[in-house]
């Protein structure tokens, strides 16, 4: 009886010793599978961001064409051709600097993420000052100037908000976004 006990603790101790060896084959190809196949380059949401940001230079100069009969109709006021070329040149910079964030994603630049975070917040800041801007140079109180803001306009500066927000939290959550953009 005692030897049967052996044979029986020894094949448990087999099966159970391969059985660990298993798990840990599996657990070290999947560890290493996992690192192999890490997302990279324009894909997936990525790509929709990089169409996006291709496109927005364009949008901002959509916009200033758009504005152009406001422009005319500005520069007629005391102070309005100040209040014109103030607020162009807030959209140009603005532009510029978009542009800027373009060139780094295409370069692939570990610096986009970044300036993709500062671009968000910088559209804020351009929409804040050219309102400023505007009320300062005409001599509109900012109470009478933003009752001027439809709610289809407050809509948008919201929806630009929530969306810019997601993309910027997306671009720093992003493992493909980490792996992609490591150039210097």
């Amino acid at each position: 009886m005692g030897i049967a006990s052996i044979w029986h603790w020894l094949i448990v101790l087999i099966l159970l010793g391969g059985l660990g060896a298993v798990v840990f084959v599996v657990v070290r190809a999947r560890k290493s599978m996992a690192q192999a196949v890490q997302p990279v380059g324009f894909g997936g949401w990525l790509l929709l961001l990089a169409i996006g940001q291709t496109l927005a230079p364009l949008r901002i100069l959509a916009d200033l064409g758009a504005m152009t009969e406001s422009y005319d109709v500005v520069r007629t006021l005391p102070n309005g051709v100040a209040a014109a070329t103030g607020e162009i040149a807030l959209n140009c910079f603005y532009f510029l600097f978009v542009v800027a964030v373009v060139v780094l994603m295409y370069r692939k630049s570990w610096r986009f993420p970044i300036m993709f975070t500062y671009q968000w917040y910088l559209y804020f800041v351009v929409q804040a000052l050219d309102f400023l801007w505007i009320a300062y140079m005409l001599k509109v109180p900012v109470r009478t100037l933003a009752s001027n803001y439809t709610s289809e306009e407050i809509g948008r500066i919201v929806a630009a908000f929530v969306a810019g927000g997601l993309w910027v939290w997306y671009v720093n959550a992003s493992s493909r976004v980490r792996n992609t953009f490591v150039r210097t």
